[in-house]
């Protein structure tokens, strides 16, 4: 036995008897001293106990298994603890590890062979390779020691085994580079005593590559491996043995690589040089296929590097084996042959750890002194191909062409990389997949800086080569290649090269637009990025080839826009920069280089010149072509000939923006005469126009002088039919600059203000009004409105006003004189010019009136206080509703809400005065108003209510802020609201009327001859068939305030007429509304000024009003009204626009005169009462009317009933006579009926309207109604039931009519508009229930009504619910007047099969889609809920639930309402029966809406009403559906029911979703129903 062991077994004896616990050694940071435990766990104690026993098939094995899991769990800590101690857990388990392996048994024991794999390697490699080595102390290093020698013996005993694990912790322990070696290095060696002939390794003192420490420890482990007779069983093994490999020979020889130095001569020649000699023979005598096979997987290849670099550490102390490098070589060239990633990457890893010691340091010796001559590596690469074998394959692999570098970088250093490789290299690339182009390059791109001149000249040559035939994504990539190359030069010479290079790739006749676009780039890339010094002159350098580029039109394209990028690389110059024209260098800021280039080379006019030279080859090539288009056209071949314009222009625009510099007039000149006089296409004036516009902006580019020039010389020659979008947008550019220049226009914020309206071009601009295309007509209107909108304070601005309109009208009336010329019918007949001009005239007309629209509109909106004198589009009383004024005076208090009448045409100003007349405030008061969360402010006041906007019964929010306070204090800045929000005092007090006289729409309304020009204008519209002419003359109208003059005369003549004869005054009233001279336009006016006086919507009218309202009545207004209805000849030639305005005035003053006319008979009965002079029927017929009137006028029509019961109080003799007859009323129906389907021309022909209606229906794509003709049906249908109430005998011989049938259901059924068809429906109740006491009507129109379900509603389903909700809404009213109605049953009967059909056809469906649509079966639903409750309990009992009846109910809540509860209620009660295919089809319900399913809930509830046994089935119904007994309760209810099982028995709370409290408390009594039933009926309480 070896002394080391017989020491350490010794010293374990004596200190066994004294060591009750052992001390483990810690992981880093957490040592122990003693038994002392350390915080974190980095101490274990562990008693000592007994090995535990372990069968190994017959014979028992003691092997330490608590030992075994005490190291593994002790290693797997975070904070690991090594137990190294001695009679620890590791030295007892490497102690009976070592007695199983000499016993022949470990591998029988399946714990030791898990402690060889797992604790032993993790214990040694962490205790010898851990940087807390330094931190331990000697014993522990001692321990360590102890452990270390127990392993070298356990690696001994195994080392004939060929065991992998053992002979990497050998190489481990006999590694002098080992972090726990280094530590103890300066410990001597306790085998020193030993005989030197018994040694296997001493230090190696005075040798060359010694080291300089003892590295006793070492030593002792070496010579111990020798005693055990580790040597002679190495030798054995790799000499004498079988089945050697690769691995196992690098695992053997490893160890000994690592110590070499150390083992003394006897040990080579006796052991190591046989089994050199074996190894080197062993690996030269492989076969190529099993080289292969070794060097397949990754981690096979590392072993031939590990062998060969032990080999050089072995033969490094061996004489005459200096070969062993040409072996190395020669396995390395074997490994580069074979064909597999693996190996070549191995033999290149060799080569490359090769190449650092002959190359870059050649006095350094590397730590693996590896000997070698850069010559014969050198001439090793070129004999043997080796470059060419290396890039054969293998190349699409980053990693593998990394380590490329070195050895091409070796080639080149040692001048041994031939043209040829140079040009292999680049082959290797050229037309590969993306992948090996991308590592080619990048190799090359890093080789490049070691490239002679000569192979640098070379490789460009190979770039030029292979741009010929090269693909564009080819080019893309070779270019990013040659940029590449120059990024890092700070010497400028692969710069320049590469500039040069770049520039002539980019001038080929064969590069494509992209590929040179891409080539520039690089090129500028290069330019930016360069570090070479000489940047500046270079880019100089540049520019000047760019120039003289410009001389030859094939290059000027790519020349200026090379320039350009080249100009961007400058940098900007400073604020206060003062240019320096005595330069001490070469650097320049960007203006100052573009200035140096327009001062040398005239750059400017240089560009301009060639582009006058382009645009006459351009037009000669449009010429040649008479279909080439712009994008089309090449005349250079590469480059289109907008592209070819753009970048001219572009680049002059960037020179005069970014150089500072002026555009001179002549280059201008040249610029537009090119492009706008002389264009190849007519795009290039656009073009042009858009350049110029850019030039002339807020900095201008083009000098002063040159603008004006260009503007009056050639903006105002050009024919205003050229120009376009961009052109005018260049005319006001060029006409705000001159005229800012001359001083008549002023900057301000994006517009202008007129200092002097004698402006610079304001001919042109009328001209561009008059003449300028449809398209961009807006934009000179909406510049000549802003010249004279926009007016200066200094300026009398009510004179330019004046002047603007009389110019406006002038202009007006010199057309329309032109046109007079012309008799109707006969410019059809003139030539193509004479019609053009007349076309013109209309066109300067429309145009005109535009102009003078947008002038009226602009100056009413800078008005900011309300208007007293109102347009005459909203002089009348518009659409009427109510507002919730929601009234707050004071935080704490409680709000108080009130109704407020108001309508469309209502200023807020003005609902601000009446909620504060309401609330009986001062007008000084303060008071706050808002709609949700928006205030209303100050700029509001002067806005409509329909404007803001407001809806019928819509919430004001008021509060009242301050109350008779001083303005001072309003506006101080203690209030919490900003005055802006609150109401001003002034405006309180009304409008200001003398100051809105100044306004130019009241300026043009005062003047009569005015309005009667836009009359007799809009008559020759009408008159000549100019629908836009017409229009264009109404909107202006209803802009303008009420004709002055003409009011007047209206006012007066109706005074007249009231002091003369009825018959008289009719006359004279009819002769002035219908002049002998027909005019329809007059007549709508007229008709239009009465309803503005009749209902005014200001207040500031009251007085007028009254007196015209009473003189109007006086003198047969309503006559005159209900004449106009049944006369045809009426606006018969005015147009469709014109009848259906007029038409909607004559209804809505018919409203109001019709319901003064009720009332006046209301009245006069009362009058007679009171003389006794009343029968019984006159007083029944006013109380029906009186009936009727409180339904057929809305609620919110509150003025309209006061001002009708006043008229009717004082004046009802003139009211009450004549009244409605059947051909007023008739009129009425067949208006309603026409404006119902859009065409008012056709009110007096009921088959056309019918016919019309039809064709309507049948045409699904067919557009709606207007809003206008909506309106007119709506009121229409109003009146129309204010004349029956009026007059109800005209009832009966309308209904008779076939056209009343037609009437009534085309407007319930046919008419798509749903809101016509809901005032259809309601005014249709109130005439056959409320304006009449006799039945009959009632009961015809029911049959009328009945007879169309089956027919014609079924075929207009989809409009049918008003149709459905007006029947059942009669049948109600019949029930509860107790209106007998014959064939009830029978209907009853219908209806039932009805609903029956459609649910046996939805269940023989197989999707279970109902075969009807929505409305249709929301229909029926209704008619029979309604005709129930005709029918008695024991009726409704049979048709609900009685055996042997139609069981309704069960139908109804199982089919259309709840077929998927049905279905989980029988499954439930048959759980062993078939389980039947549930789709989703199946369980949807045929009540598909919101309101089939609430017409399905009221026919349970029409069944079920006084009907206890109904209730009892449907209660059964609901618990068998919705509850179950056999599954656990949910402990509460969400208001959205959690899917789960409700109990049958007890109670269950509801908990409140939001305002949900009283529903609660209702369905809570859905348990009291079964005792509510069960009552007795003959009780008398409950």
């Amino acid at each position: 036995m070896s002394e080391v062991v017989q020491r350490v077994e010794e010293k374990g004896k004596e200190e066994e008897e004294d060591s009750q616990t052992t001390t483990d050694l810690p992981s880093p940071g957490n040592e122990e001293v003693g038994n002392t435990e350390v915080e974190g766990g980095s101490k274990v104690i562990v008693e000592k106990g007994s090995s535990e026993v372990v069968r190994s098939g017959d014979a028992v094995v003691d092997f330490p298994l608590d030992h075994l899991a005490r190291l593994d769990e002790q290693l797997g800590r975070p904070k690991w603890v090594v137990p190294v101690r001695h009679d620890d857990d590791l030295e007892r388990l490497l102690r009976a590890s070592i007695k199983l392996c000499r016993e022949g048994r470990d591998t029988e024991v399946e714990a030791c062979q898990r402690f060889f794999r797992e604790g032993l390697t993790l214990s040694f490699t962490r205790i010898l390779t851990d940087d807390a080595v330094s931190t331990w102390k000697p014993d522990i290093q001692r321990d360590i020691y102890n452990n270390t020698v127990l392993l070298v013996e356990l690696c001994v005993a195994k080392l004939d085994k060929d065991w992998f694990v053992l002979l990497e912790l050998l190489a481990l322990v006999f590694n002098p580079q080992s972090r726990w070696h280094s530590y103890n290095a300066n410990v001597p060696p306790e085998t020193c005593g030993k005989d030197p002939e018994k040694l296997f390794a001493m230090p190696q003192e005075g040798r060359p590559h010694s080291h300089s420490k003892i590295f006793g420890w070492l030593l002792d482990m070496i010579n111990l491996f020798g005693d055990l007779g580790g040597f002679q069983v190495l030798h054995d093994r790799i000499v004498n043995g079988e089945n050697l490999t690769v691995p196992l020979i690098a695992a053997l020889i490893r160890p000994f690589g690592y110590c070499a130095e150390f083992l003394l001569e006897s040990v080579y020649q006796k052991y190591l040089i046989p089994i050199v000699d074996k190894v080197i023979g062993f690996l030269d005598g492989l076969s190529n296929d099993s080289l292969k096979k070794e060097a397949t997987s990754e981690a096979r290849s590392e072993t031939f590097s590990s062998i060969m670099k032990s080999l050089r550490h072995l033969c490094r102390r061996m004489e005459g084996r200096e070969d062993i490098e040409s072996f190395r070589l020669k396995m390395i060239l074997r490994l580069l042959q074979i064909a597999s990633f693996n190996g070549k990457m191995n033999a290149l890893n060799e080569i490359n750890k090769i190449i650092p010691t002959v190359t870059y340091h050649p006095n350094f010796s590397p730590p693996d002194d590896d000997q070698m001559q850069a010559e014969k590596l050198a001439n090793w690469v070129r004999e043997n191909n080796v470059l060419e074998i290396v890039l054969r394959d293998n190349l699409h692999q980053p990693q593998y062409v990394e380590k490329l570098d070195k050895l091409v970088r070796f080639c080149i250093k040692e001048k041994v990389l031939s043209l040829q490789d140079l040009d292999r290299i680049w082959a290797c690339q050229d037309g590969k997949h993306e992948i090996i182009v991308k590592n080619i390059h990048d190799l090359l791109v890093k080789l490049a800086w070691d490239f002679s001149p000569e192979q640098l000249d070379h490789l460009f040559g190979c770039f030029q080569r292979s741009w010929v035939g090269a693909s564009k994504k080819q080019c893309e990539e070779l270019l990013e290649f040659i940029r590449h190359l120059a990024e890092d030069d700070k010497e400028g010479v692969m710069a320049v090269k590469v500039l040069d290079l770049l520039w002539n790739l980019a001038h080929r006749d064969d590069c494509p637009p992209d590929t040179m676009d891409h080539a520039l780039s690089a090129h500028i890339k290069i330019l930016d990025y360069s570090c070479s010094q000489e940047r500046e002159s270079q880019k100089l350098h540049w520019l000047q080839r760019c120039v003289e580029d410009l001389s030859s039109e094939k290059w000027v394209f790519s020349a200026l826009k090379h320039m350009k990028e080249i100009c961007l690389l400058y940098l900007e110059s400073p604020v206060n920069y003062v240019h320096s024209h005595h330069r001490q260098n070469q650097f320049y800021y960007r203006n100052e280089i573009i200035s140096h280039l327009d001062t040398n080379y005239h750059l400017l006019s240089h560009i301009c010149q060639n582009l006058e030279l382009y645009m006459r080859q351009a037009r000669d090539a449009s010429k040649e072509d008479d279909n080439c288009e712009p994008e089309t056209l090449y005349v250079d071949q590469r480059f289109s000939h907008t592209q070819q314009l753009l970048a001219r222009l572009d680049f002059v625009r960037f020179a005069l923006k970014d150089g500072q510099l002026w555009l001179g007039h002549q280059q201008a000149l040249m610029v537009w005469e090119s492009l706008v006089e002389n264009p190849a296409f007519a795009s290039d004036r656009d073009t042009c126009f858009r350049w110029f516009a850019k030039l002339v902006s807020d900095e201008p580019d083009i000098e002063p002088d040159t603008v004006k020039k260009i503007f009056t010389e050639k903006l105002h020659r050009m024919p205003p039919q050229h120009l376009t979008e961009n052109g005018f947008r260049c005319f006001d550019r060029f006409f705000r600059m001159v005229n800012i220049n001359e001083r008549r226009l002023s900057a301000w914020r994006r517009g202008f203000i007129t200092e002097n309206v004698d402006l610079v071009g304001l001919d042109y601009l009328w001209k561009a009004v008059l003449l300028a295309p449809d398209s961009i007509v807006y934009k000179p209107i909406e510049l000549l409105k802003d010249v004279y909108t926009n007016l200066s304070n200094k300026l009398q601005q009510d004179q330019i006003h004046l002047d603007f309109i009389q110019t406006c009208m002038q202009r007006l009336q010199v057309a329309y004189d032109n046109l007079q010329q012309f008799q109707p019918g006969q410019i059809e007949n003139e030539p193509a010019d004479i019609q053009f001009g007349f076309n013109t005239e209309i066109t300067k007309l429309v145009r005109c009136l535009s102009l003078l629209k947008e002038y009226v509109i602009e100056c009413d909106e800078e008005y900011q206080d309300e208007r007293g004198i109102p347009a005459h589009g909203k002089a009348a009383w518009g659409r009427a509703f109510l507002l919730v004024v929601r009234y707050s005076s004071h935080h704490q208090q409680p709000a108080e809400d009130f109704e407020l009448a108001s309508h469309s045409n209502e200023t807020i100003a003005a609902v601000r005065r009446h909620i504060l007349q309401r609330l009986k405030l001062s007008y000084q008061s303060r008071l706050e108003l808002s709609v949700g969360n928006e205030v209303l402010r100050v700029t509001d006041d002067r806005r409509t209510v329909s404007a803001v906007p407001l809806r019928d019964r819509a919430v004001l929010n008021a509060k009242l802020l301050f109350s008779n306070v001083s303005e001072t204090s309003m506006n101080s800045s203690d209030n919490s609201t900003d005055s802006s929000e609150g109401s001003p005092l002034n405006h309180m007090e009304g409008p200001n009327i003398e100051t809105e006289k100044m306004l130019p729409s009241v300026l043009i309304a005062t003047e009569q001859k005015n309005i009667d020009f836009f009359l007799s204008l809009c008559d020759f519209a009408i008159l000549r068939g100019f629908p836009q002419l017409r229009d264009s003359v109404r909107n202006l109208l209803k802009l303008l305030p009420t004709g002055t003059r003409m009011l007047g005369e209206m006012l007066d003549h109706c005074r007249d007429c009231s002091q003369r004869d009825s018959v008289s005054a009719f006359n004279s009233l009819r002769s002035y509304f219908v002049a002998p001279t027909p005019s329809p336009s007059r007549t709508l006016y007229l008709l239009e000024i009465s309803h503005a006086m009749l209902m005014p919507s200001v207040d500031f009218r009251d007085s007028e009003s009254v007196d015209f309202q009473v003189n109007f009545v006086v003198c047969g207004g309503l006559k005159l009204l209900l004449s106009f209805l049944t006369d045809k000849t009426l606006l018969a030639d005015a147009g469709n626009v014109m009848k259906r305005s007029a038409m909607m005035t004559i209804m809505k003053m018919l409203k109001l005169l019709l319901m003064a006319s009720a009332y006046g008979c209301i009245v006069h009965v009362v009058q007679d009462m009171k003389n006794k002079q009343v029968s019984d029927e006159r007083h029944k017929a006013a109380m029906v009317l009186q009936t009727a009137l409180q339904n057929i006028i809305p609620v919110n029509e509150q003025k309209l009933r006061h001002t009708a019961s006043m008229l009717a109080r004082q004046y009802w003799e003139k009211l009450i006579s004549p009244l409605p007859d059947v051909s007023v009323v008739r009129s009425i129906q067949l208006l309603a009926w026409s404006a119902a389907c859009g065409d008012v021309s056709l009110s007096s022909e009921p088959t056309s309207i019918h016919n019309a209606f039809t064709m309507l229906s049948s045409s699904p794509s067919s557009r709606g109604v207007d809003t206008e003709d909506m309106h007119l049906a709506r009121d229409s249908l109003e009146v129309l039931s204010l004349s029956l109430a009026i007059s109800p005998h005209v009832l009966t011989s309308l209904e008779t009519s076939q056209d009343w049938k037609h009437f009534v259901i085309d407007t319930l059924l046919l008419i798509r508009n749903r809101l016509i068809r809901i005032t259809a429906a309601d005014q249709l109740f109130y005439i056959v229930t409320k304006c009449s006491f006799s039945t009959s009507s009632f009961i015809s129109f029911i049959s009328l009504l009945f007879s169309g379900v089956e027919s014609v509603a079924k075929d207009h389903a989809p409009t049918s619910g008003e149709f459905f909700r007006l029947l059942a809404r009669l049948l109600n009213h019949a029930h509860q007047a107790s209106v007998q109605i014959a064939g009830l049953d029978k209907l009853l009967e219908e209806e039932l099969k009805w609903l029956l059909k459609v649910r046996e056809d939805t269940l023989a469906s197989p999707t279970r889609q109902c075969p009807v649509e929505g409305p249709l079966l929301d229909g029926h639903l209704s008619l029979l809920v309604e005709l129930l409750t005709f029918r008695s309990v024991a009726e409704r009992h049979h048709i609900g639930s009685k055996s042997g009846g139609e069981r309704l109910i069960e139908i109804v809540m199982s089919d259309f309402l709840f077929p998927a509860s049905r279905l989980v209620k029988e499954a439930r009660e048959n759980p062993d029966s078939e389980k039947q295919e549930l789709s989703e089809y199946v369980a949807q319900p045929i009540c598909s809406t919101t309101e089939c399913t609430q017409s399905a809930f009221k026919l349970l509830n029409a069944l079920c009403a006084g009907c206890s046994e109904n209730i009892a089935t449907l209660h059964q119904l609901l618990s068998s559906y919705f509850y179950s007994g056999q599954d656990p309760p949910l402990c509460e209810w969400e208001f959205i029911p959690h899917i789960g099982p409700r109990p049958l028995k007890g109670f269950v709370g509801l908990k409140n979703a939001g305002a949900t409290c009283y529903m609660n408390s209702v369905l809570q009594q859905v348990p009291l129903y079964r005792a509510i039933v069960c009552v007795d009926e003959s009780s008398h309480c409950l």
